[in-house]
């Protein structure tokens, strides 16, 4: 269930929802009407009215997202940068919404367009995104966007690579965004930094992949703690595949292979010969060559089965979430279609911990401990991909063609003609940011930043030490500079102060692409400090 609410602001346009639409990976995408150089966050809650006084605990899920002209949207993918991190909304039995405008560009906004691919181009495998961005000013952020989920930073800030085969086939939309400022913030007081934002026109491409819908149940696992990595994938076609695990030098510690219309396998984190390999980065080279046989309704995941038997098993043996990683059953609306369902199991993620008030102490508890364990959810098929999909097999197209613009930003009609897949691809992955939380609480690394909008004082970049007078203080360097002038601008007190917001994120994503465990916590104390997140 969805509820959408919105902040009214006074401008040309109301802030208002336009429009609420769900991906075939069970992602929500956003659409509201929006006013150009406004700057927007995005605000989630679990529940309404959930404080004493009756008023809702909104939570920041995306800030610093600029407008895309009378007209903007965003997908909620989940954000698992944050400690605790948020989850998939496939995983949340409700989630609401809240936009609120943030601020307005206070300089110059800087140009950015996406110059390669271009605009109706039919792309497949990886691609490289090429975003020309210029100012006059500090370009301090560029990010490419895919049907307005965030992809990871690029090392160059022009050159983003994307595995299109870990999305669905089909219409998607590409954007770009870039940030500048005047000048980098530090002394308080000093309101004479100033920001712009520019968003790139709509790319619209089409994938067009053999190998589709490459996903993890876990962008890391601990073999030794009894877990297991399921590597799932879609076919557009009847095909032969082979799945081979590597580490960082290229070399298969694990083969599988199989045949039919979807790929489904649990790594247990041993080799071919059954022994325990070292912990590490591993990525998943998959092939795929078409072998002639029908796309069937009935075809199971990879190693084989009945579909339906399996999930029937599922259902009645009340198996646990571990022990249902050892038995198939569909998690996606493609795969319950492929095997003859109308309808799919949801697995829950992780929840975050819950606020609750004892004695007029509030204390965040597990998720659990109030709602109790959560279960798998059954989903029925939405009527309308049941149609399409029969009406693929009567007319011989594929699934993955049937539902070629489903889930995307701008759908084009059933009938319109659909690019024909190779008929054999390869494909490593992963290079999209995950769309599920890691399992296991307690990180390896925490990112933790302060904006120190502590009245009456100004927001400080460079905190000053306190020398036991509230007017004198010493300041640190920033950077090697020494005084107050070179270090100078702050924003106003009481503002995010976005570059540190970008370090602290732009290092947690790159530390998790490594597979390291850990988040960005913007909300730091002494006890944090000294007893709390970094002692564990």
């Amino acid at each position: 269930m969805l509820f959408a609410s919105a902040v009214h602001t006074f401008g040309q346009n109301a802030l208002q929802f336009t429009g609420v639409s769900a991906t075939t990976e069970g992602a929500i995408q956003l659409h509201w009407a929006s006013n150009t150089n406004e700057v927007y966050e995005i605000d989630y809650a679990d529940q309404l009215a959930g404080n004493d006084d009756g008023s809702t605990a909104w939570q920041p899920l995306y800030s610093d997202y600029p407008s895309h002209g009378t007209n903007t949207f965003w997908l909620d993918t989940g954000n698992f940068n944050l400690d605790p991190a948020i989850t998939h909304p496939k995983s949340s039995s409700m989630r609401f919404y809240q936009i609120a405008l943030q601020g307005t560009n206070t300089g110059s906004n800087p140009s950015i367009v996406i110059t390669s691919p271009t605009n109706g181009a039919i792309v497949s495998s990886n691609i490289a995104v090429t975003v020309s961005a210029s100012s006059d000013q500090i370009l301090s952020k560029v990010a490419l966007y895919v049907d307005g989920q965030e992809m990871s930073p690029s090392a160059n800030g022009s050159n983003f690579v994307i595995n299109t085969c870990e999305w669905w086939n089909g219409q998607h939309t590409l954007f770009a965004v870039a940030r500048s400022i005047s000048h980098f913030a530090g002394i308080p007081n000093d309101t004479s930094v100033t920001y712009g934002h520019g968003v790139s026109p709509y790319v619209n491409v089409t994938f067009n992949n053999l190998i589709t819908e490459v996903a993890f149940s876990q962008p890391y696992f601990e073999p030794s703690l009894g877990r297991t990595q399921q590597v799932t994938a879609s076919f557009a076609a009847n095909v032969d595949w082979t799945l081979q695990i590597q580490d960082v030098n290229t070399n298969t510690v694990r083969h599988a292979s199989g045949s039919g219309v979807s790929l489904l396998y649990n790594w247990d984190g041993t080799g071919d010969d059954g022994t325990n390999i070292p912990d590490g980065v591993y990525t998943y080279l998959i092939s795929a060559q078409t072998n002639g046989q029908a796309f069937s309704a009935n075809s199971s995941p990879g190693s084989g089965g009945d579909a339906l038997s399996a999930l029937l098993s599922f259902a009645s043996s009340g198996a646990t979430e571990a022990e249902s990683e050892q038995t198939w059953y569909p998690t996606s609306a493609r795969e319950a279609l492929a095997a003859g369902l109308t309808s799919y199991f949801l697995q829950p993620l992780p929840m975050p911990p819950i606020r609750v008030k004892t004695n007029g102490v509030w204390t965040c508890v597990p998720y659990e401990d109030v709602y109790g364990p959560q279960s798998p959810v059954e989903v029925p098929v939405p009527l309308r991909m049941q149609e399409r999909f029969l009406q693929s097999l009567s007319t011989g197209r594929s699934m993955a063609s049937a539902f070629s613009s489903e889930g995307s930003s701008s759908s084009s009609s059933f009938d319109s003609p659909a690019a024909t897949p190779a008929s054999s691809e390869s494909t490593r992955t992963p290079e999209r940011p995950p769309t599920i939380a890691g399992k296991g609480t307690i990180g390896t690394f925490l990112v933790g930043y302060q904006t120190y909008a502590n009245f009456p004082y100004a927001t400080f970049s460079t905190p000053p030490i306190p020398t036991g007078n509230l007017i004198v203080n010493k300041w640190v360097q920033l950077d090697g500079e020494t005084t107050q002038a070179q270090a100078a601008q702050s924003q106003t007190w009481g503002a995010n102060i976005f570059e540190m917001a970008d370090i602290g994120n732009g290092f947690s994503t790159a530390m998790q692409n490594g597979l390291w465990k850990g988040s960005v916590n913007p909300y730091i104390t002494a006890a944090s400090v000294t007893g709390g997140f970094f002692n564990q």
